[in-house]
């Protein structure tokens, strides 16, 4: 036989061989990484010589592709960040992260690489569009490996499948190499939206992503903020000041649509004013002065004060009112305090310790009671979302990449705000995202 036929034998038995492993890899049901509540499909690839039999993602340890994510997308750099020490794990392979800062054309973009989420490249954007209404998962195409879901979150559920179809399956990883099938597709749907409390009642890890919607300026001394609320309708932003040594404070009202100021209220006795929170069902302006267990009513229509309690157990800096469960959620004495609408204790969280971070206000929802800390000079330069169950306490805690001082959060209607400390106050609006790792 001459050198050529061998050749040719040896080209058809190594497809033969794929395609076998192909088949036996489509019998299986999908690994523990993909939700129990999702419906996928695994193509296999049409091989030609013309085509790559695979992409060598890692070969003998090493690997030239890159790993490329949307520039400045915090979700995606998580879920890269833990692909790669994933590659690392199994092949021993170092992939370098880059961006898609220089875009769709860039000498970069013609590199091998793997695409994780929705960024500056053609393969990605075709494949997002293919995906079906809560669909996510790998593709290969040409020398890219595409790992990408409809939304943000759905790319973490796509991390999830590329680790258990690709990363951890030995007819694809093995022995400091990994090798995709040049057309190899798996495709996966979730029965619902994969947003908003979804992502804190699964098992995904999350963080809370933010924008301006809207500033307050100091004016008269008071500058910075602690406490805001929002009945809905109108932001609730204290400005703060301390005169020889009295702490005193006062309210802007901000129009949420418009951002336009409503009005400002005369100078309150307020103390620190660390939080403030809005009983919906009192209309009532509730604020934690954070001094000697005061807790301090004020009208949202004239912004003046109606009257004072005393907290019974502790010193109050933080609190959150929840409508249909008519409770308040109060901080003090080292822990959360569930109570009703005369703040008589009915039950009580512990909070989860972090040394790491600063404590500030308070939030809730139906599900939830949300607190933002702020980073801690010199330790950490992130501010964290802890988010706890009223009814079992600690679920997780979310990330928010800035370095600028959170002071509280405040929800309606499902949305989500969280208020900045700074001369110009600001309000931004945020969401939790799923990630990976």
């Amino acid at each position: 036989m001459t050198s050529a036929g061998i050749m040719r034998q040896k080209r058809f038995a190594a497809r033969i061989i794929l395609l076998t492993a192909l088949i036996l890899l489509a019998g299986c049901a999908p690994g523990a990484g993909v939700p129990a509540d999702s419906t996928g499909d695994v193509t296999l690839p049409v091989i030609s010589e013309a085509a790559p039999a695979v992409l060598e993602i890692v070969k003998d340890g090493k690997s030239e592709f890159g790993m490329v994510r949307l520039d400045e997308s915090h979700p995606m750099t998580v879920d890269c960040t833990a692909l790669i020490k994933l590659v690392r794990r199994v092949t021993g392979a170092d992939i370098e992260m880059t961006s898609d800062i220089r875009g769709y054309d860039s000498p970069e973009a013609s590199r091998p690489e793997i695409i994780v989420g929705a960024c500056k490249r053609r393969e990605a954007e075709s494949f997002i569009a293919s995906l079906p209404e809560n669909g996510y998962g790998i593709r290969a195409e040409g020398n890219k490996l595409i790992i990408a879901g409809k939304t943000d979150s759905l790319t973490a559920a796509a991390c999830r499948v590329f680790e258990n179809q690709i990363a951890y399956n030995r007819e694809f990883t093995s022995d400091g190499n990994m090798t995709v099938p040049a057309g190899f597709e798996a495709v996966y749907t979730m029965s619902a939206v994969l947003e908003g409390n979804r992502i804190l009642s699964s098992d995904f890890a999350a963080v809370a992503v933010f924008d301006r919607v809207a500033t307050v300026k100091a004016r008269n001394g008071f500058q910075g903020t602690q406490g805001s609320a929002t009945d809905g309708r109108y932001f609730y932003v204290s400005l703060y000041r301390k005169a020889n040594g009295v702490e005193t404070d006062i309210i802007v009202k901000k129009d949420v649509s418009t951002s336009e100021e409503v009005a400002v209220s005369e100078e309150l006795p307020l103390d620190h004013c660390n939080d403030i929170c809005y009983d919906s069902l009192r209309k009532r302006l509730v604020v934690a002065n954070m001094k000697d267990g005061k807790l301090t009513f004020v009208d949202p229509g004239t912004l003046a004060v109606t009257g004072t309690a005393v907290f019974g157990s502790g010193n109050p800096y933080a609190i959150a009112y929840n409508e249909k469960r008519d409770r308040y959620a109060v901080a003090a004495g080292g822990r959360i305090c569930i109570t009703d609408g005369d703040f008589n204790i009915l039950s009580t969280i512990e909070m989860a310790p972090n040394s790491n971070y600063v404590g500030q206000g308070m939030d809730a929802d139906d599900d939830y009671i949300y607190m933002p800390m702020s980073p801690s000079q010199g330790i950490t330069r992130d501010n964290i979302i802890i988010v706890y169950s009223w009814d079992t306490g600690y679920k997780k805690t979310a990330h928010m990449r800035t370095e600028s001082e959170s002071e509280t959060l405040v929800n309606f209607g499902g949305r989500k705000f969280v208020t900045f400390n700074g001369t110009v106050v600001n309000i931004s609006e945020y969401r939790f995202v799923a990630v990976y790792g």
